[in-house]
C-alpha cells in the first residue's frame, strides 16, 4: 500500500500504523501560536524560518521580541534603528540611530539653520523663474489670441462685403423683365391648354386596344 501525502514507500496495510508514526510526510500542525496552518512533518523547519507568527528578536540587538508579521512596524520604532536626519534631503547626509537623532538635531541647529535658509532661497529662486516663464507663456498665448481674433474679424468682414455687393447688382432691363413675363405666362397657358385638350390623344378604345 501507498501512503497517499507523497510518501512512496510501499508497505503492507498490517505496518501502516507504525509508518504513519515517523513517517516524513505526516502531516502536522504549526507550532507558532495563532498559525493554524498544517504541513509535512518534513517541511516544518522550513516553514518555521518563513512564519509570519513565529516570534523572534530584533536584528538590532535591542533585545524586544515580536511576531515575524510585524517586524517592519518595530523598525519604525526601535530605538537602535539607523535613520536619516531630517535635514538629509536639504544637504544634511548623516545616517544616525534613532536614539541620537534629538542629541544630533541640537548639535547640528546652526547647520541645519544655514542649510534651511540656502534651500529656502533656491526655491524662491525656482518659484521666480517659474512665475517668468508662465507669463510669458500668458503673454504669447494673448498675442496669439488677438491674432487668431483679428483673422476671424476680417473674415466675417470679408464676408459682409460680398452680400453687400450682391445685394447691390443691377437689376434686370425693363424690356428684358417684360419679355420674361410675356414667356412665362405664355408657357403657363400653353401648358394648362395641353394639359387638357390634346387631339392627338383623343380616340376610341374597342376590346381593350386602342383605335388609330
Amino acid at each position: 500500500m501507498i501512503y497517499q501525502n507523497g510518501c512512496d514507500i510501499k508497505l503492507k496495510r498490517c505496518d501502516m500504523k507504525d509508518h504513519l508514526s515517523q513517517c516524513p510526510f505526516r502531516v502536522t500542525k504549526c507550532t507558532n501560536s495563532d498559525c493554524d496552518k498544517k504541513i509535512a512533518f518534513k517541511d516544518r523547519q522550513k516553514h518555521d524560518s518563513e512564519c509570519r507568527f513565529k516570534l523572534i528578536t530584533c536584528r538590532n540587538n535591542c533585545h524586544s521580541e515580536f511576531e515575524r508579521r510585524l517586524e517592519d512596524e518595530h523598525f519604525d520604532v526601535c530605538e537602535l534603528q539607523m535613520i536619516r536626519c531630517p535635514y538629509y534631503e536639504m544637504g544634511c547626509k548623516t545616517d544616525i540611530l534613532r536614539k541620537d537623532n534629538i542629541e544630533h538635531l541640537q548639535m547640528e541647529a546652526f547647520n541645519h539653520s544655514v542649510i534651511f535658509i540656502e534651500n529656502q532661497n533656491k526655491k524662491n529662486e525656482e518659484i521666480n523663474a517659474l512665475k517668468t516663464e508662465m507669463f510669458m507663456m500668458k503673454e504669447e498665448f494673448s498675442s496669439k489670441f488677438d491674432e487668431i481674433f483679428r483673422a476671424m474679424n476680417l473674415k466675417n468682414q470679408e464676408e459682409i462685403k460680398l452680400d453687400v455687393e450682391i445685394d447691390r447688382s443691377p437689376a434686370p432691363a425693363p424690356e428684358d423683365r417684360d419679355n420674361h413675363l410675356e414667356y412665362s405666362s405664355f408657357t403657363s397657358d400653353n401648358q394648362s391648354i395641353e394639359d387638357y385638350k390634346s387631339d392627338e390623344f383623343e380616340s376610341d378604345y374597342s376590346f381593350g386596344f386602342r383605335n388609330f
